[in-house]
């Protein structure tokens, strides 16, 4: 019937919008450590990629370690061109995960509509006199609206860990001592783009406060597409014509 297209139609509008709300925006999880002993280390630092089987001239890590020498310079410290004269290591790791499949399943309610139409009813009365006659009488039946079953549809999609973490440790300029991190930071993302070029502005936005810092616990950020943070991190990149 037209009004129960109509209701289904309505409904995929909604999912629509749901979605499509669901992705311009991407959740973003922090955890943040550092040792409250070491508040002094200098200013410093030399970044330095730690991804496996990763060179050091690879095209995305120069593209990520952009994001975060920015956001490192905008903290207070100083990039230097060599690790002989920095103060700390600052070490970059990034990467994502095999994606995982699953099945969501959404229920829509079926309704029908009922009445709506008149019925004429024809009857015999018989008058005082005793004579017999037919009158027809219409009556309406009003419309209603009723729920006479569910439709269930099936969506597959697959998530992605995506993630980028640091950990800045002191040079020491004598001996091997092993060197215990002033501070490290994980970040990382739960969502359906495998796209880490798309996704590394926001991990690198959703750092920017507790970089260096103690978050205390696991943090959570909803950043939107168009969020100021995430829009100076893609500017580091824009292509210039």
């Amino acid at each position: 019937m037209p009004g129960v297209a109509l209701f289904r139609l309505i409904l995929f509008a909604l999912l629509y919008a749901f979605l499509t709300a669901c992705a311009s925006k991407v959740m973003v999880n922090v955890n943040a450590i550092s040792d409250p002993q070491r508040t002094d280390y200098g200013k410093r630092y030399y970044l330095t990629n730690v991804n496996q089987d990763i060179a050091t001239n690879d095209l995305y890590f120069l593209e990520f370690r952009r994001y975060f020498d920015h956001i490192l310079q905008k903290k207070g410290l100083l990039m230097s061109k060599s690790r002989d004269d920095a103060d700390i290591e600052i070490q970059l790791q990034y990467g994502i995960s095999d994606g995982r499949t699953a099945l969501q399943t959404y229920s829509w309610p079926i309704y029908e509509t009922f009445g709506g139409y008149s019925v004429t009813v024809t009857e015999k009365i018989t008058d005082s006199e005793g004579k017999s006659r037919s009158v027809q009488r219409t009556t309406y039946v009003p419309a209603y609206v009723q729920r006479v079953g569910s439709t269930y549809e099936t969506r597959s999609y697959t998530i992605y860990n995506r993630y980028a973490n640091l950990a800045a440790l002191p040079i020491h300029t004598t001996g091997d001592k092993q060197a215990t991190p002033i501070w490290s930071i994980n970040i990382h993302s739960v969502g359906e783009s495998s796209d880490l070029r798309a996704i590394m502005p926001y991990l690198a936005a959703a750092s920017l406060p507790y970089l260096g810092r103690n978050s205390g616990q696991q943090q959570v950020f909803e950043l939107k597409h168009d969020d100021p943070a995430v829009l100076e991190m893609r500017s580091l990149i824009t292509a210039k014509p």
